[in-house]
């Protein structure tokens, strides 16, 4: 974006904001604001923005679990019970799952709970379980690297981001880029292989939404994101009803996590 550009953007004229970029002048609060909203830039480096020139930061930042966002996750635990019998699961910005659906739960956390704390994506697609589960294993991991680099190129270099980046990467390093022409879906699908009871394997294929909150004034929900899997064809619908059939449950029990 030019000088020009960001300077109608904002409502400011070019000429102060030469003066900002040479050290001339020092924003106010409200042109640093103008200014970030302009660039599209994420709350947490708006914040360190204000920092910078020595202002407060001016958007708050909750624990997902502290009292003053518990409106916010119950719309989440809401999402996530919804969507039921398919699996569904909330992530942070350094890629922790820090709450999940009891589907999803069982499916790719062998019953674990998140009640005691997060688990990190990359930690969880490491597991030697999680390798066995996913057929496209390869695939899914270097969608998550061309992912996470698209989020370190917005966050301007974001150190805790950055150092996933390297990490998943390190893990990718001796896996073969899946080629270009092999894609044959509108969406990546994630091909699964569950083992059931019988004996039998059957064969699954989901596809991933996002959702996030709309226009967010605190950092965490602006960071937060919930990913609702859904079946990608209608053997993969079968088996998820039938499997909520057998199992009988109360499906109306909230999801797990809240850190």
């Amino acid at each position: 974006m030019s000088q020009l550009d960001l300077s109608l953007h904002a409502g400011v004229s070019a000429r102060h904001l030469s003066f900002l970029e040479t050290g001339r002048s020092r924003p106010r609060l409200e042109l640093v604001l103008r200014l970030s909203e302009a660039l599209h830039v994420p709350l947490r480096d708006r914040n360190d923005l204000l920092r910078s020139v020595g202002l407060a930061a001016h958007y708050p930042e909750a624990r997902l679990s502290d009292a003053s966002l518990a409106p916010y996750r119950k719309i989440m635990e809401q999402m996530l019970r919804h969507h039921e019998p398919y699996p569904g699961f909330v992530i942070d910005r350094t890629w922790n799952m820090v709450m999940s659906n009891p589907t999803a739960t069982e499916l790719f956390l062998g019953g674990a709970s998140l009640e005691d704390g997060s688990i990190g994506m990359l930690d969880w697609i490491e597991t030697p379980s999680v390798r066995a589960l996913i057929v496209n294993w390869d695939e899914l991991l270097w969608a998550g690297v061309e992912r996470l680099r698209h989020e370190v190129d917005n966050s301007g270099g974001d150190k805790e981001l950055t150092a996933l980046l390297a990490r998943a990467l390190g893990i990718a390093r001796e896996i073969p880029r899946p080629a270009p022409e092999t894609i044959e879906n509108p969406v990546m699908c994630t091909h699964l292989r569950i083992p059931t009871e019988s004996g039998e394997v059957r064969e699954l294929s989901v596809l991933s939404t996002i959702a996030r909150f709309g226009t967010t004034r605190e950092v965490t929900l602006d960071e937060l994101r919930v990913e609702l899997l859904f079946p990608a064809d209608d053997a993969t619908e079968a088996f998820f009803r039938e499997a909520a059939s057998t199992r009988g449950e109360d499906r109306s029990e909230l999801p797990t996590g809240c850190r």
